[in-house]
């Protein structure tokens, strides 16, 4: 078997359909890049938190992949750095399930959050984190974005997180002389350039609207797969 590998994302679950009143598509681009690695034979782990009280807190996806939904707090969505109100909890949760759990070879986090938690509880620094960071706090503060209640711990937390990470993964070279312009302890062999691009053998398009993504999944009970 190859790499087991976790991909800790919790501030979109993989499996929610393109949502309506939210930018973005997170969870889209976690859903395409797991089943990526699944189709290449790895062994996948999903980590999120669980942000509706009706979803299962484990589900089985196969014989290569699951997912699990952390309980902290409120069942409930939450954007961006409000994700890490709990970050505590879910840097615990996450821990004792790694003790209970195969343990990952790799580690992808996506966002800042879910990279802070893969720093805290990898078992070994032999397993690399590879963190996909969205965006960088640092940089949005020069740009004179408002400051949300949670920017305090994310300044704080946030530097140390892309220190620690073995590999930050950016789209495009602006994101690189961001990254180095305001994130002092960052070196250039941790910064992967991943330009944003798809592969249509490995990667689906979500061409539907919020409103028809039911009837896209529906289309499978009609042709019987």
């Amino acid at each position: 078997m190859k790499h087991r590998i976790w991909i800790i994302a919790l501030i979109d679950d993989p499996f929610d359909p393109p949502g309506e009143g939210r930018f973005g598509g997170g969870q889209s681009f976690i859903f395409d890049l797991g089943r990526g690695f699944v189709r290449q034979g790895f062994d996948v782990t999903y980590v999120t938190q669980l942000n509706a009280p009706t979803k299962p807190r484990f589900e089985r996806l196969g014989p290569r992949c699951r997912i699990h939904r952390l309980e902290a707090g409120e069942a409930r969505y939450r954007a961006g750095e409000e994700a890490a109100m709990n970050i505590d909890v879910l840097a615990r949760l996450t821990a004792e399930l790694m003790e209970i759990a195969p343990a990952p070879e790799m580690i992808h986090a996506q966002y800042w959050v879910s990279g802070a938690v893969a720093v805290r509880v990898r078992a070994s620094p032999s397993i690399p984190i590879f963190l996909y960071p969205m965006s960088f706090g640092r940089a949005k503060q020069a740009a004179g974005e408002t400051r949300g209640p949670f920017a305090e711990l994310r300044e704080r937390i946030e530097p140390d997180v892309l220190a620690a990470c073995d590999h930050i993964v950016v789209g495009t070279p602006d994101e690189c002389a961001l990254l180095r312009r305001h994130y002092e302890k960052v070196r250039n062999e941790q910064i992967l350039l991943a330009p944003l691009w798809s592969d249509g053998q490995l990667f689906s398009p979500r061409p539907e609207p919020a409103d028809h993504y039911v009837h896209r999944a529906a289309r499978r009970f009609a042709e019987g797969i």
